[in-house]
């Protein structure tokens, strides 16, 4: 159980030291709410008695998004719960490393990666709107080390709909073994800004807004030999997905496939014959052409009257199905 506490905005009283919006004990069970009852306050706070700290950004000035030269803002990942949240955005929703730290994102649900990686993984959408599903869906997130004090964390984020960068791109940042100190209490996560590092995309706008790896744009980190592209998206709500390639993806994803024929019921059934119609993406990095499937089945009783098939020309990136 957690108890909170509510009270009057106490910041204007003369001399008051008591300027926060929230308070919360790390790992323990009493909050106070400064005047502001809101989700913005109330989600923070209660992550805090998870035992999270906040969600942070990691801000540049000469472009490079993981620049040594950088400051974390404590509170700059305007995406998280864990932020600042000054929007007071019911979309945000704690990032992969946290969730994975709660046991909410299990093992189970991370692909991790490495430099000798090479491939192509469909992600699914970690946040809250996903929550009813994630069960169904694998992975959630891809993750790589980095070095002794962070890993990469990817995940893709498609509550912000208004967001045209993150509503289509993959969310990158790090997270970190131990804390990092702060005014605050402290990070231990710091969100990538992948598009415009180190200045805004325009007028009015936060630096994080288009913080996002853009589809079809690859970000690379030869430290750990990595490199991360997002390309196909598809689906909404529960069931979106992106296509995420790690070190040139190098191969054919299967994107869909279904049964024709027999009694129309799009399964094969017994003493029926059917055609089965294989959709692939082409994420080898480069045109292929000649294609051929063979399809085999070790069920007893299960003949396949036509085990050879043939692909059209497939340019990279294309997607097709069967001849």
């Amino acid at each position: 159980d957690r108890v909170v506490v509510v009270f009057s905005w106490l910041g204007s009283i003369p001399g008051s030291f008591i300027t926060y919006g929230g308070l919360a004990q790390l790992t323990g069970r009493n909050v106070w709410v400064n005047g502001e009852f809101d989700y913005r306050v109330l989600a923070h706070e209660l992550g805090h008695t998870y035992g999270l700290l906040h969600a942070g950004f990691y801000d540049v000035t000469d472009g490079n998004p993981i620049s040594p030269n950088a400051t974390i803002i404590e509170y700059g990942d305007d995406f998280d719960t864990m932020g600042a949240n000054f929007a007071n955005s019911l979309e945000c929703d704690f990032n992969p490393y946290y969730k994975n730290m709660l046991g909410w994102l299990p093992d189970s649900k991370v692909q991790t990666v490495s430099s000798t990686t090479s491939g192509t993984f469909r992600l699914y959408a970690f946040d809250w709107i996903n929550w009813q599903n994630a069960t169904n869906h694998t992975p959630m997130a891809i993750r790589c080390v980095k070095d002794g004090q962070r890993d990469y964390w990817i995940g893709i984020r498609r509550n912000f709909v208004d967001n045209p960068y993150m509503s289509h791109g993959a969310y990158v940042m790090w997270g970190f073994g131990t804390p990092g100190a702060g005014g605050g209490g402290g990070f231990q996560s710091a969100l990538l800004d992948m598009t415009s590092p180190g200045r805004p995309p325009g007028a009015g706008l936060p630096d994080d807004y288009d913080a996002a790896l853009a589809p079809d744009v690859t970000f690379a980190d030869a430290s750990v030999g990595l490199t991360i592209k997002p390309s196909t998206e598809g689906a909404n709500g529960t069931d979106a997905f992106q296509d995420i390639l790690i070190n040139g993806g190098g191969t054919f994803l299967v994107d869909s496939n279904y049964v024709t024929g027999g009694n129309g019921n799009g399964a094969i059934d017994f003493n029926e014959c059917n055609d089965l119609r294989v959709q692939v993406v082409n994420h080898t990095g480069s045109p292929q052409n000649g294609l051929s499937a063979h399809l085999s089945t070790t069920t007893p009783g299960v003949l396949v009257a036509q085990p050879n098939a043939l692909y059209p020309d497939m340019p990279d990136g294309a997607t097709n199905q069967n001849i």
